[in-house]
């Protein structure tokens, strides 16, 4: 079956958690409530980044799309000091979109980036052996 977008935002209950300027566009974090009683399915932080230029307003009342890029491990994407990695360097993904867009290599696009809680838990198929801590 298939499903719009409006439809999945109406089932949805984000809280817009932050937002600033971010590489010409703007970087929000959204917050999608989980199960707080569950820790392996507990709220989960999206950051996304929509390009230069981008009005939510008039996109919304012309019905202007903009396609979706979707990334695993959002913390990793945008922000140096947000990142998980021992280095603790991001991707500058939204960095490297602008200047594509820029250039016109690409037509405008929104990025959401999701962040991990438990990356034994989201990647595979199996519940955690004993001795699994998270």
């Amino acid at each position: 079956q298939k499903v719009s977008w409006r439809q999945v935002q109406r089932r949805l209950t984000l809280e817009q958690v932050w937002e600033e300027p971010h590489a010409g566009g703007r970087l929000q974090g959204m917050q999608l409530p989980g199960d707080p009683t569950d820790k392996w399915n507990g709220n989960h932080t999206l950051r996304i980044w929509t390009p230069p230029g981008y009005d939510g307003a008039r996109a919304k009342q012309t019905g202007e799309l903009y396609p979706v890029l979707y990334m695993n491990d959002g913390r990793d994407m945008f922000q140096d000091g947000a990142s998980t990695n021992p280095e603790d360097k991001s991707w500058r993904i939204a960095f490297a979109a602008a200047a594509l867009i820029q250039c016109g290599i690409l037509e405008p696009f929104v990025i959401v980036a999701i962040d991990n809680q438990h990356h034994s838990l989201q990647y595979t198929p199996y519940a955690p052996g004993p001795g699994f801590d998270a």
